[in-house]
């Protein structure tokens, strides 16, 4: 990031200090000066209600030096305000361009807001300042989002912030003990982290301090990361949901992957590995038929994989039909069955004791005789019971010949004198 000890700034946090690091350190913090209040109408802007705030970071010694402030994933520097960052449209994220002549042509820009590093304005070649140096990564744009008046953060993994070249002057703490780095004109309340780059003494090789300072906060768990900016997550990085921002860890936060066959991270949330969205896992899935209607259906297949068989296996599987189908698995309601429970498959009687082609369940007894008096057209097996008139008369004992109606069937009929009187009576 910072081309003169990249390394040192990203590990910052894992530097061993000497004790005389140590009782410096503690010296230094964040102390902030109210320039301007209500500051009101100003050429065509309204700053009615803005305050113009500079921000200086106290040293230990007036040869130490602010070489530069950044941040990065580990170490973040955050600025934000409750209410907006007021930005002159001739202003810069540095002050090293502003020239005094220009506040005729705007003359809010006074009150511009800023990031800086010991001067307020062009630097002063005589004193041995410099223009400043500003860093951001292709995946940051905290610069537009702080020219924007918004709160802004330099937290990308690459890191960004704003340096000094260390053979300039501008970060020397001087006879006040303290560095500007920065201006910031708001209607509201600030609140931040800034990470420092210190040569303590002026010496950039031996006595290099990276020191996390709060803005109107404190730093109760002493991380060097202001209670305000605190982000709680998951700071395992075998975890799904692992957090690069989180500042404090909760380890109750962090989910493992605890089966790899059948579950993966996506976007931190563990899901199970199912591309065919069964709620079964893919590895555990068992192919084969799963079409309860198909011939080979398989009851424990979770995935069909195409082999079901529809058509050989259908028929009648009911064992008491005409056309049962020993093959048959699957019953396709072709089911046959017998006229009567008295008939085969064919029609034919079960039973037929007398072959008459009449089952013996149907059989009606009685005569069979036509000429019977007692004949029923009914019956279908004679029983023995026929009876027949006798001789010259009709079942119900009536002649059936009587020619002369008195009585007496003409075949019994006996010719004679039917005279009492007569003496051949």
């Amino acid at each position: 990031m910072f081309s003169q000890d990249l390394d040192g700034l990203l590990s910052a946090s894992s530097n061993q200090l000497t004790s005389a690091q140590l009782a410096a350190m503690n010296n230094f913090s964040i102390e902030i000066d109210t320039v301007y209040t209500d500051i009101g109408i100003v050429g065509g802007s309204d700053l009615t209600g803005y305050n113009t705030y500079r921000l200086y970071v106290a040293t230990d010694d007036t040869a130490d030096v602010v070489n530069a402030i950044y941040g990065n994933i580990g170490l973040p520097l955050y600025l934000s305000t409750t209410g907006n960052f007021f930005q002159d449209p001739l202003g810069a994220i540095t002050p090293d361009g502003i020239n005094p002549f220009l506040y005729d042509i705007s003359s809010s820009l006074i009150y511009d807001s800023w990031l800086t590093i010991g001067i307020d304005s062009v630097p002063v070649d005589s004193l041995g300042q410099g223009t400043l140096t500003v860093i951001e990564s292709s995946n940051s744009n905290w610069q537009d989002d702080f020219e924007s008046g918004n709160s802004f953060f330099l937290n990308d993994l690459a890191g960004g912030g704003i340096f000094q070249l260390p053979s300039m002057t501008n970060g020397t703490a001087g006879a006040d003990k303290r560095v500007l780095i920065a201006q910031l004109t708001t209607n509201g309340e600030i609140t931040g982290t800034i990470q420092t780059q210190v040569f303590l003494l002026g010496d950039n090789q031996e006595n290099t301090l990276y020191l996390s300072l709060c803005v109107n906060d404190v730093d109760s768990d002493g991380d060097g990361i202001c209670d305000g900016d605190e982000v709680v997550g998951c700071q395992d990085s075998l975890a799904c949901n692992f957090d690069v921002l989180a500042t404090d860890n909760d380890l109750l936060l962090c989910n493992f992957i605890t089966d790899s066959l059948c579950e993966e991270c996506v976007d931190g949330v563990i899901e199970l590995i199912d591309e065919n969205n069964n709620d079964i896992c893919d590895s555990n899935d068992i192919a084969g038929c799963t079409d309860s209607l198909a011939c080979n259906y398989d009851d424990t297949a979770t995935v069909n994989d195409g082999s079901c068989e529809l058509t050989s296996c259908a028929g009648c599987t009911d064992d008491s039909a005409c056309n049962f189908d020993t093959d048959a698995s699957i019953d396709d309601g072709s089911c046959t069955f017998p006229a009567a429970d008295n008939l085969d498959c064919d029609g034919n009687c079960l039973n037929d004791a007398d072959s008459d082609s009449i089952c013996d369940e149907d059989e009606i007894t009685g005569c069979t005789n036509a000429a019977a008096c007692n004949y029923s057209a009914d019956a279908t097996d004679d029983d023995g019971s026929c009876t027949f008139a006798d001789a010259g008369l009709d079942c119900d004992g009536n002649c059936l010949n009587d020619a002369d109606s008195d009585g007496t069937c003409d075949e019994d009929e006996i010719t004679g004198c039917t005279d009492a009187a007569a003496c051949n009576y």
